[in-house]
């Protein structure tokens, strides 16, 4: 119990004592152990990755400029109202795109319609 006040982790405890975490944490809630106030969020650092992401950056992108974790800067965001994007970015607007690659080879001028995968298979007729 002593170790608890101290600010020994649950997690810490049941592994120590060989007992799930829940039942650890049932038992010190009997004995009246209080569990540590959680971290909060300082409001500049809230506004921060509030912030970031509006201006772009990507939850992760947030969540280093603010020195927090990812999970944190998303709850920041959902407790917020942010509105979300898309995983994985967005595309560009369409002036900034390169064109797509080609996908066929230039023989398709010369009259034969055969991308380059099968000519190098056919080792270049």
């Amino acid at each position: 119990m002593s170790e608890r006040r101290a600010g020994k982790p649950i997690r810490a405890l049941a592994a120590e004592f060989g007992l799930p975490e829940s039942t650890v944490s049932m038992k010190l809630r009997a004995l009246g152990v209080q569990s540590p106030p959680r971290y909060r969020v300082p409001d500049t650092v809230r506004q921060q990755i509030i912030d970031a992401y509006r201006d772009g950056a990507s939850e992760r992108q947030a969540a280093v400029r603010a020195g927090v974790s990812r999970d944190t800067a998303r709850r920041v965001l959902n407790q917020a109202g942010v509105p979300r994007r898309p995983r994985g970015g967005t595309d560009p607007p369409p002036s900034d795109r390169s064109p797509p690659p080609a996908t066929r080879s230039v023989t398709r001028a010369a009259g034969r319609d055969q991308s380059p995968l099968s000519l190098s298979r056919q080792g270049h007729s």
